[in-house]
């Protein structure tokens, strides 16, 4: 269920009674508008997207009111069991066992209804990142996530899957920490606290 329509929204209806498409369901060309060469502008980027049940309710009781309503709500939450799971999951395969790993993640996947399970030979931090998002959707905050698996992992995803140009084209710089707020290195009086590389 974790990628069904019953928890993310793709399908759209026009609610506005001038256009073609009121009562019908809107083309993503037109939700995304399609450039001149027939690929999705990228100014575009953030006016719709899939809505997740997480995170957006059904109906919006103040619209009626005339209220524009453009948040989305999240409930705060401070720890899941599958993302303990995931984590162990991560913990196994960081000291050798891919075997332990792959039963943790199918331990998700059998309760998620999933048609495949996987094996120690596919297990990588890679996947587990990938079963992270499947889970953990709109749930953790991703950059952390990313920061803490060190190197250039964070960078490197982020260029392979950003749906959109722009953060391909821009992340030029290869986070990895996250800066230390200046208050902190001025309050630090007796060592001197260096600032992380890169900031």
């Amino acid at each position: 269920m974790r990628n069904s329509e019953a928890v993310l929204r793709r399908v759209f209806l026009g609610n506005i009674k001038t256009s073609e498409y009121y009562g019908k369901q809107i083309p993503w060309d037109v939700l995304y508008k399609k450039n001149a060469n027939g690929k999705y502008d990228d100014g575009a980027y953030t006016l719709i997207y899939p809505i997740s049940c997480k995170i957006g309710p059904d109906f919006y009781t103040l619209a009626a009111d005339g209220r524009v309503l453009r948040s989305i709500f999240r409930d705060d939450y401070l720890i899941r069991l599958p993302e303990t799971i995931l984590l162990r999951a991560e913990a196994k395969l960081r000291v050798g066992d891919n075997s332990g790993a792959a039963s943790d993640i199918n331990m998700l996947r059998s309760r998620a209804k999933c048609s495949y399970l996987v094996t120690a030979s596919d297990v990588s931090i890679d996947l587990i990142l990938d079963e992270r998002t499947r889970e953990l959707m709109y749930e953790e905050s991703r950059w952390n996530t990313l920061l803490r698996m060190g190197g250039t992992v964070a960078v490197d995803r982020i260029k392979k899957y950003s749906y959109w140009n722009y953060p391909r084209l821009t992340l030029t710089k290869s986070f990895n920490l996250w800066p230390i707020p200046q208050t902190v290195i001025d309050t630090n009086k007796d060592v001197v606290l260096e600032q992380n590389p890169g900031w």
